[in-house]
């Protein structure tokens, strides 16, 4: 069994300890929940559940195969959840659920509201370089802190991570 996880620190490796019998599951539908969704790949972090792909793709292809898993391309809140993504990713490069394609310059993610706190790597957001337009956000342009996002040309690709509410 996976435990649910209270740091970005915990929420990369299942702690094998934790694990139960089958019986005590049964009797403990929270741990069944938590078992599904950890066989396929989610992790949980502070009322919500996360993916992170294995394979690339678009923007828009990304953020379709979260709404098939019934969630959306994160969205970033907190630091702590910004310590989160940059834990879970690895050293890759994901989509986040960030774009400017409505209105140049004003930032939106995917539910629709306003950035309010961004963790843009220097010089970014900037819509120009080798990519050209660049209305899509990543995060791990650099490794070197929490300061990782990047404006990118949307059609690029890139894993992602899906993010979904735990409790509603």
């Amino acid at each position: 069994m996976v435990d649910i996880y209270e740091s970005a620190d915990a929420a990369i490796v299942p702690d094998p300890s934790t694990e139960t019998d089958d019986a005590s599951a049964k009797r403990n539908p929270a741990a069944q929940c938590k078992d599904m969704y950890a066989q396929q790949g989610w992790f949980y972090f502070s009322s919500s559940l996360y993916y992170l792909s294995t394979e690339k793709r678009s923007w828009s292809e990304s953020r379709q195969d979260c709404i098939k898993r019934g969630a959306d391309l994160v969205i970033i809140n907190s630091e702590e959840e910004q310590e989160l993504a940059v834990k879970l990713k690895n050293r890759l490069t994901v989509w986040i659920g960030l774009t400017d394609r409505d209105t140049e310059g004003v930032w939106k993610w995917v539910d629709g509201t306003a950035l309010s706190t961004g963790y843009w790597y220097g010089g970014q957001p900037n819509d120009g370089g080798y990519y050209g337009n660049e209305d899509c956000v990543i995060s791990g342009h650099t490794y070197q802190s929490l300061r990782s996002w990047n404006d990118i040309s949307c059609s690029s690709r890139f894993s992602w991570i899906c993010e979904k509410r735990a409790f509603h």
